[in-house]
C-alpha cells in the first residue's frame, strides 16, 4: 500500500507499526485545522491498512536532534467516527 503524504505530518509504517510524527516544529507543533484534518486521514489509512497492528504518535521539536513522547494504541481500539 502506498503510504499518504501530509503538510504537517509525517507518516511511516514499518513492520505492522505505524508512527505518525508531528512535523511543525516552527510552530512548536501547534494543533490546526490542517493538522487535524491530516490526523484524521492518516488514522483512515491506518485502519484501511490490514497489516498495521500498532500506531505511534510523535512529534518534532524545535531543537535538532529528535525526542519523542510516544503514546502506542492498538489500531483494533482505535475509532474516531
Amino acid at each position: 500500500m502506498a503510504q499518504p503524504t501530509f503538510e504537517t505530518l509525517l507518516y511511516d509504517v514499518q513492520d505492522g507499526v505505524a508512527t505518525i510524527t508531528l512535523n511543525r516544529p516552527d510552530k512548536l507543533n501547534a494543533f490546526n485545522t490542517k493538522m487535524r484534518d491530516e490526523i484524521i486521514a492518516a488514522l483512515d489509512a491506518t485502519d484501511a491498512d490490514d497489516a498495521v497492528r500498532a500506531v505511534i504518535f510523535t512529534y518534532w521539536r524545535r531543537a535538532r536532534l529528535l525526542r519523542r513522547r510516544r503514546l502506542v494504541l492498538g489500531v483494533e481500539h482505535l475509532r474516531l467516527r
